[in-house]
């Protein structure tokens, strides 16, 4: 009897809660109160949430890099960004900071509800269309959105050469390099330094530039070996020079105005030939000292007994013939 009671009232609570749940569901979603209007109006209110903020990486140039040449592609990878605006900026020769504003990029993919994209893109910056000369420059990348703002910048130089070792030579581990020029060079003027800055050759390396001076590079070995130099770290600045015109209409050599560079330079001295060592072999047969000076008597007494043998014969031969003289 308890048991069937039991099940009874399990089976009565269910059934509540099943009449509960379809009561609620039928429930009206918004309760109004009555103000004497015959009109009821529904507003719907939308919220645009925001929750990525705007990024921007520039993957070229890289940072404390070297280029040759007047234009610049740059490459970035940027993320829920709206535009991105490019700079850039140098120190003038009074000391004054100056800064270029270049063009603005506009992604062509904007998202149609928050107005930003993400994504991988490239300009191509040209030097020479902005006046801009050789110098030190920095490269700020400033990324942009409703959200927020993020950038990025690195800094590289343009410089009329610039040295980049690319090994060493496998028979006296010399340092080899490349040397590339820019448009317009005529002479080039390459001194090695050590960590110190004292120079370690005679000389500077001299390279001439045909004309018509168009930019280009060359390969280059260094001759550590011939100097004797240590194994470490050493440094190349390059002088670079061009003709222009001296005003009496001739031209003349002149250095060229640039940012002083210095290129690394990695070297290890070869190690020393090692001296031969004769005994190896012997050692290798693995025969004791005492076996050798047995061996060595034997020898020794072996060519003493031949010698008196060949002695004596000759006496004899010498006494026969005496005798038959006489």
């Amino acid at each position: 009897m308890t048991k069937q009671r039991k099940n009874f009232v399990g089976i009565l609570c269910l059934v509540v809660v099943v009449l509960m749940t379809v009561f609620a569901f039928f429930l009206p979603g918004e309760a109004h109160a009555d103000d004497g209007s015959t009109d009821t109006y529904n507003q719907i209110i939308r919220v645009t949430v925001y929750d990525q903020y705007p990024a921007v990486k520039i993957t070229n140039p890289e940072n404390d890099s070297t280029t040759v040449a007047p234009t610049v592609e740059v490459k970035f990878d940027y993320e829920n960004t709206e535009y991105i605006d490019f700079e850039l900026s140098y120190v003038d020769e009074d000391g004054n900071t100056q800064v270029v504003s270049l063009p603005r990029f506009n992604p062509s993919d904007l998202d149609p509800s928050f107005h930003y994209a993400s994504g991988s893109d490239s300009v191509t910056i040209d030097l020479t269309g902005y006046t801009l000369g050789y110098e030190d420059y920095i490269l700020t990348a400033k990324a942009s959105s409703a959200v927020g703002y993020a950038e990025d910048s690195v800094e590289f130089s343009y410089l009329p050469a610039k040295l980049t070792q690319i090994g060493n030579n496998l028979t006296n581990n010399d340092p080899d390099t490349v040397v590339e020029y820019g448009e317009g060079v005529a002479k080039l003027e390459i001194e090695i330094l050590d960590e110190n800055g004292n120079p370690v050759f005679d000389e500077p390396i001299i390279i001439e530039v045909d004309e018509p001076y168009e930019a280009g590079e060359v390969e280059l070995e260094l001759p550590f070996g011939s100097y004797g130099l240590e194994s470490g770290k050493y440094y190349a600045r390059i002088t670079s020079y061009a003709y222009v015109d001296d005003g009496e209409g001739g031209l003349v050599l002149e250095k060229i105005a640039a940012p002083d560079r210095l290129f690394p330079i990695s070297y290890t001295k070869p190690a020393s030939p090692a001296v031969p060592d004769t005994g190896r072999f012997l050692s290798n047969l693995n025969i004791a000292k005492s076996d050798y000076i047995i061996t060595g008597v034997i020898v020794f007494a072996s060519v003493v007994l031949v010698a008196f043998t060949l002695l004596s014969r000759k006496k004899k031969d010498y006494r026969k013939n005496y005798r038959k003289r006489h």
